[in-house]
């Protein structure tokens, strides 16, 4: 973003919030602060803050809300509705010739915090699933956090999360085999393959 339309930016929010008082060195500040950003992401971003809140944005709400747009994650509860798609979608999955379940995760944060989580067999069988879904959820939620933070001080998001990396996934209650190998299937011999 050039700082001309940074500074065209700050009149725009100066318009819509008609009764905060914007000195000068406010609006250099902010075009400085937003040049290093895509201009069509931060004029998406002061749209819906706009929008959505009463009070003058200040840079970090800016920031943080053009780090959400280009992360692209769902949210915790989008995410976790896909999980139990992806549930649904495994246990119709077949049709007479056998071949692996291989989820699709439309972001690799869902991907990585069902690894977190034991891998998607892990979550698949579980006999708690709500207590998975409360695990799921709260780390899910930090680590989209902490990825939005990260990209919101302008590097690049980190898709493991730091606090993710302290939990240890629960033991499958079938075996304890790798997240991305789907379960053994018995043959009629009694073999597996």
């Amino acid at each position: 973003m050039k700082a001309s339309e940074a500074q065209k930016l700050v009149a725009v929010l100066k318009a819509a919030y008609p009764r905060q008082p914007i000195p000068p060195e406010t609006t250099r500040l902010y075009a400085a602060q937003l040049v290093d950003l895509a201009a069509d992401a931060v004029q998406q971003a002061v749209r819906e803050l706009i929008a959505s809140s009463p009070y003058f944005p200040t840079l970090a709400d800016i920031r943080r809300r053009v780090a959400e747009l280009q992360l692209g994650a769902p949210s915790a509860w989008q995410a976790w509705e896909e999980v139990e798609q992806q549930c649904r979608a495994a246990s119709h999955h077949g049709g007479g010739v056998w071949e692996p379940y291989r989820p699709r995760w439309s972001h690799p944060l869902v991907e990585r915090v069902v690894k977190l989580m034991g891998g998607f067999w892990q979550l698949y069988e579980s006999e708690r699933l709500s207590v998975e879904r409360a695990q799921f959820l709260r780390l899910y939620e930090q680590a989209r956090s902490e990825a939005v933070q990260t990209a919101a001080q302008g590097r690049a998001p980190a898709i493991e999360s730091q606090a993710a990396k302290q939990i240890e996934p629960a033991a499958k209650p079938g075996g304890n085999w790798p997240a991305e190998l789907t379960p053994p299937l018995r043959t009629v011999d009694g073999g597996t393959r």
